[in-house]
């Protein structure tokens, strides 16, 4: 019934990978520019299971990627449990 979702998350494997080298690449023309002025921001979800560990480098960023992380529990619930 669903036989197509192994080829959907290969699919997008090979977007994220593509997007990450696409972004290098566009990265690296600008590599010599002035970093005066400029500041950095991350953050990042880590998955125990299904709990979501958030970190970030400011209080916004923490809660975007709460907002994913929240997002990607709910996905997962919704695949594994109601779907099956």
């Amino acid at each position: 019934m669903y036989d197509f979702l192994p080829f959907v998350g290969i699919g997008l494997v090979l977007l994220g990978v593509f997007v990450f080298f696409l972004y290098g690449a566009l990265n690296a023309q600008g590599a010599g520019k002035s970093a005066e002025n400029s500041s950095v921001q991350a953050g990042g979800v880590v998955f125990i299971g299904p709990v979501p560990i958030v970190f970030g480098s400011n209080t916004n960023i923490a809660l975007i990627a709460l907002a994913i992380g929240v997002v990607m529990v709910v996905l997962w619930v919704l695949f594994t449990y109601l779907l099956h």
